[in-house]
Formats: C-alpha cells, sequence, structure tokens
C-alpha cells in the first residue's frame, strides 16, 4: 500500500511550481476521471487495478486532483489511504488539466469514457464542448476498447476488491434503517438517459418488492429519484429523499446492503465493488452487461419502429456498432421502441439474484452461456454475469440459430 505523502496545497502556487513538484517527486496525476457516479467508480477502480496489475509502477507514487465536488470528497476520505496522495481543490484540479495537456508524461490516463481531456496526437479525436470546458471525444471503437480492458483487468484480478471498505453506517442511518439483519436496496430510473432507455414503470416492482419484504428484507429506496407512491405500501425508508443521501452515504450504505435491485448503469457499480447479489433492470446496452458474479441482468427487448418486429439479440449487440462516429450513445428513439421488463420477470430475477448470495455460486446455464458468447464486443463474454434465465426461456427465439453452448 502507498505511504501518503505530506502534502497541502500551499507550496505550490502556479502550474510550473506543480509541474517541478513532480518531476522532482516522480508523482504522477491520474486523469481523465469524471465526476459522476459510474465514472468515478470506474475510473478509480480502473487506476487502481492498473496499478495492482503492474501496468503502472506499483512503486511509483500518485497523486490524484480533484474538483470540489461531493464525489471528489467521498473518494478521498473513504479511499485516500488505498490512493496515495487525494487533494480536493478546484485551483488545483485547473492545473491538473494544464499538466495533462501540455506534460502528458507526468499524467497516466485512467478513462473509460469517450470524453478525454488529452490524447495522444496519433489518436483520432474531435474537439467537443462539454459543460464549460472543451474535451476530446474518441472514436467508437476506441471507446469501447477501453472498457473491454476495464472488464479483462477485473477478470485477471477477481479477488482483488480495490474500493472495499468497512465504515459502519452512520448512526442516524442506521437508526432510519431500523434494528434488521438485512436490507435490500431499490433503485429506479424516472428519466431516459445512458444505458436506461425509458423511465422505469413501478409497477412492475411491485412483486418483487413484496417477495423481499416477505422474506425479512427491510426496503430502502437509493438513488436520488422520487419514491413513486406505489411503493408506498409497503415499510420502505425513503433514502432517496432524506437530506442523508450523499455520494460518501452511498459507499457506506452499499457495503453494508444485503441484495439490490437497481436501473441504472452507474449505481450498479455501488453493487458490484461491494460483491452484492443484485438485479440490473432495464438496460439496452446488451454489450455492457455488469461484470458482477452476483448480478441478475434484464436487458430491455427492442422493437422496430417501422416494422413492429422484435430485434434478436444478434442486432440488439451489433446496435452501438451503428451509431455514427462522434456521437453520444442515446437511445435511438426515431426507430426502436423499448419494451420493459415485465413484473415476473423482475420476480423471477430478484429470486434468481438471491440464489446467488452463497459462497458457492452455480455456474451460469446453457442459455445463459449462448447469450454471453454471442457478444462481439467482448465484455459480456468476459463478465461473471448473467442475464435473468426465465428471461431467456421466454425469448429463446430472440437468440436465432446459434449453436447452444454445453454446460
Amino acid at each position: 500500500m502507498p505511504t501518503p505523502l505530506p502534502l497541502s496545497p500551499g507550496p505550490i502556487n502556479g502550474l510550473q511550481d506543480l509541474v517541478d513538484f513532480l518531476e522532482k517527486t516522480g508523482l504522477r496525476l491520474p486523469v481523465n476521471m469524471f465526476q459522476a457516479t459510474g465514472h468515478v467508480i470506474a475510473e478509480t477502480e480502473n487506476f487502481l487495478r492498473m496499478r495492482h496489475l503492474g501496468e503502472i509502477g506499483p512503486d511509483r507514487p500518485s497523486l490524484l486532483i480533484l474538483p470540489q465536488t461531493d464525489f471528489a470528497r467521498a473518494i478521498g476520505r473513504l479511499y485516500g489511504f488505498r490512493i496515495g496522495t487525494v487533494v480536493v481543490s478546484d485551483q488545483w484540479h485547473a492545473l491538473a488539466r494544464e499538466v495533462a495537456l501540455y506534460y502528458p508524461q507526468l499524467t497516466v490516463d485512467v478513462g473509460v469514457s469517450h470524453l478525454k481531456t488529452w490524447v495522444p496526437p496519433e489518436q483520432p479525436s474531435r474537439i467537443i464542448p462539454f459543460g464549460d470546458q472543451f474535451r476530446h471525444m474518441l472514436p467508437h471503437s476506441r471507446a469501447i476498447e477501453l472498457t473491454v480492458q476495464l472488464y479483462r483487468r477485473r477478470a485477471q484480478s477477481r479477488t482483488y476488491r480495490p474500493l472495499w471498505h468497512d465504515v459502519p453506517l452512520p448512526g442516524a442511518l442506521a437508526e432510519r434503517i431500523g434494528r434488521t439483519e438485512k436490507y435490500a436496496l431499490i433503485h429506479l430510473k424516472t428519466d431516459t438517459v445512458n444505458a436506461t432507455a425509458q423511465a422505469t414503470d413501478p409497477t412492475t416492482y411491485l412483486d418483487a418488492l413484496a417477495y423481499l419484504q416477505d422474506n425479512g428484507y427491510r426496503l430502502v429506496m437509493a438513488g436520488r429519484e422520487r419514491m413513486p407512491d406505489a411503493f408506498r405500501r409497503f415499510d420502505i425508508y425513503n433514502y432517496a429523499g432524506d437530506p442523508l443521501a450523499s455520494f460518501e452515504n452511498d459507499l457506506i450504505l452499499f457495503r453494508h446492503a444485503r441484495f439490490a435491485l437497481l436501473a441504472g448503469s452507474g449505481i450498479s457499480y455501488l453493487a458490484e465493488i461491494f460483491d452484492i447479489p443484485f438485479v440490473y433492470a432495464n438496460y439496452w446496452h446488451l454489450c455492457f452487461p455488469p461484470f458482477a458474479r452476483r448480478a441478475v441482468a434484464l436487458p430491455t427487448v427492442l422493437q422496430e419502429r417501422k416494422t413492429g418486429g422484435t430485434l434478436p439479440f444478434d442486432n440488439h449487440y451489433a446496435l452501438l456498432s451503428l451509431f455514427t462516429d462522434f456521437t453520444f450513445w442515446n437511445f435511438p428513439h426515431d426507430v426502436l421502441t423499448a419494451r420493459p421488463a415485465a413484473a415476473d420477470e423482475i420476480l423471477a430475477a430478484t429470486q434468481e439474484a438471491l440464489s446467488l448470495s452463497h459462497d458457492e455460486i452455480p455456474p451460469p446455464t446453457p442459455l445463459q452461456q449462448r447469450l454471453n458468447a454471442m457478444d462481439p464486443v467482448g465484455c459480456a463474454r468476459i463478465s461473471d454475469s448473467r442475464v435473468c434465465q426465465y428471461f431467456l426461456e421466454r425469448f429463446t427465439p430472440l437468440m436465432g440459430t446459434a449453436p447452444p453452448v454445453r454446460a
């Protein structure tokens, strides 16, 4: 474990001071980390796995500079001891961006996004305005490869848990959850963004919530979305609407949960890093499933608007490759419609995920292996997660005529 360095913003008053300091100490700046739930987790994890696997010299000290955000403060407080040194400062973050642009040899790229602060001169990219800054946008093939690399690193270091912690629940949070041996986190989407093609229908969750409550789980509404009125029939703690909700408390809350029912790629990383059973519902990025061994995925089934035909899984897998380079992967509502998971599918996925709670995890079924093997990108083939067996039995015809995978 690297030894934290005694460092404060005081001695460094400008860009040249920072460059001189990095050159003198041998420190390197991890760069291209974005302040969003999915990215800050995935990219912190990516950095630590790169170091664990020797891609970054294990003796090379690192200085992680982040802007003043709740994400950054949580990473610094919970994982600073593991990273080396973390400075949370808008002023320093602006300097770090300049270093990335003009002294890239003093940085290490840990990003998995198709948006970058800096790219090598030979790397194709397009400069776009993003927020109040310009960013490089990578071609889709390169962006996909960065994600595949992260999955490979996870596969090469399965027993390494870089973001594990044992911080107990804060007293006020524990009091609100109540005296219970186990609680389940519930999350849905109220808008269309990233891997979500449409807002979650809360009524499709009700059977699963009833099952969880009947089996002794305390229900906790996670995320930041407004809790649906349909959920109020249950004894559910609305953490999402509580002033206690923060990214740091999210990381603590997920650490001690026993199950999660989730919609949205970013928040699913919180379940992944703590190895809890979870359902990842209603995602349309079929080629980017969870990696986690205790994850059960429920993809969105897609239909063509023009013909009404249901998209076979091989065509669904290929969707991201059809997007024009230097564009965002937004769901193509003009040509496709999304069929969300039904209530019985969410219940079945919940039951299947709970069956993965034990030390001995059963292998994927032949159907589950077959679907993962169809992935042309590579992430599903590398992943330890599985698509819900009940779902696959219902939609087996969408697999086409590919030969089955033998158990």
